[in-house]
């Protein structure tokens, strides 16, 4: 749902012909036609009017450090809202386990315990389902529901309820008198508990990502004259001479000018054995140099090399849907 209202936004933007969103690492790829500043701030601008935060990301490294960051900060607020919202639903569970959180007239003597109960219940509610309550308010800002809206409404019912219950019990038939303080706290927890799986989850679809874009080097020795200086992987040109010692991975895709060796391309061609180039020979970013010192005239750098290719493949698959989603 959240993925179609804000795909839908964007598309009400001029020039912007095709947007698709990822529920996994929370990106939106748009095809357009215009300006990129302009179409970039008009997109920001049209998932902020959903009651939603978006910012434009530049490269592949601050793509993966974004989603590598989330899924950190996820992780942890995953553990803590569930380790308290099972404290809280353990206590209620006790108790109701226990008889006492059964029909109120049974427990009227305890009248204060149970208004303790109630506020220190909603203050959990409040600690642990905060992102729940903002993200209804919002859907009610913008006339929309959502996920956010079902659990905040759903919850605050319950505390309601039984708060009502608590303070003027003659208002409620005697057959209805049931205190509902553990279920609004399971409900969060068992929901944080959905949430953490799914996270785990989400992390575990970037990682073909994130191992691709370990095979490419972070630098690259460039060859001027009887000079070679280590230079960052996107200030490489098109025919550059590039130095690649043994080990080293491949920086770019070109050919040999210089030298031979034995390069390990198995990440390309699941080959598992090394394969022998020489000059002339054509070899691709990301492969593993043997033994061998060679000189490497540059052809495809970037967004043009087979392994740059194959992160922006693996991204469109997972960002893709099917006609019948």
């Amino acid at each position: 749902g959240c993925v179609s209202k804000v795909e839908a936004a964007i598309l009400k933007v001029a020039e912007i012909d095709e947007v698709t969103v990822s529920l996994a690492d929370h990106t939106a790829w748009i095809n357009f036609s215009g300006e990129p500043t302009h179409i970039a701030k008009a997109a920001i601008a049209a998932v902020q009017s959903t009651g939603r935060e978006a910012h434009e990301i530049h490269g592949d490294e601050a793509l993966e450090e974004a989603a590598q960051q989330q899924s950190e900060d996820e992780e942890l607020a995953f553990r803590q809202h569930l380790m308290f919202a099972a404290m809280g639903a353990g206590s209620g569970l006790c108790l109701m386990f226990s008889g006492m959180m059964g029909l109120l007239p049974s427990v009227e003597h305890h009248i204060d315990f149970w208004r303790i109960t109630g506020v220190l219940t909603l203050l959990l509610m409040l600690w642990i389902g905060r992102d729940f309550y903002r993200g209804m308010l919002k859907s009610i800002q913008h006339l929309e529901g959502s996920m956010d809206t079902l659990v905040g409404l759903g919850t605050l019912s319950a505390w309601v309820y039984s708060m009502a219950l608590v303070l003027k019990p003659e208002m409620i038939a005697v057959n209805a008198q049931h205190l509902y303080f553990e279920a609004a706290l399971i409900i969060l927890g068992l929901i944080h508990l959905g949430q953490g799986l799914e996270a785990r989850a989400k992390g575990k679809t970037g990682e073909a990502i994130r191992l691709l874009m370990g095979l490419q080097p972070k630098t690259a020795r460039l060859v001027l004259g009887d000079k070679e200086v280590d230079l960052p992987i996107a200030q490489i040109q098109h025919d550059d001479l590039l130095r690649v010692r043994p080990g080293e991975h491949i920086p770019v895709d070109g050919c040999i000018a210089s030298g031979s060796s034995l390069v390990d391309e198995s990440m390309m061609t699941g080959e598992p054995f090394p394969i022998e180039k020489k000059v002339d020979d054509r070899v691709v970013a990301g492969s593993i140099n043997g033994n061998g010192s060679f000189l490497l005239r540059a052809q495809q750098v970037g967004k043009e090399t087979v392994l740059a290719q194959m992160v922006d493949s693996v991204r469109q698959a997972q960002a893709s849907q099917p006609p019948i989603a």
